[in-house]
């Protein structure tokens, strides 16, 4: 339901958050927060 989708997207930003902090702790190659972004955008698209 709505509600549901809500949660899932607030819970998805705020692991986008987290994942943004941790690139800016980190100066690692590999980036995997690119595919969380990826996924967000994709989430919002289908259900918003």
């Amino acid at each position: 339901d709505i509600a549901s989708q809500i949660n899932e997207a607030n819970l998805l930003f705020d692991t986008l958050l987290s994942l943004q902090v941790q690139k800016k702790s980190t100066k690692a190659e590999s980036r995997p927060e690119d595919k969380a972004t990826k996924d967000l955008i994709e989430f919002i698209k289908v259900n918003i």
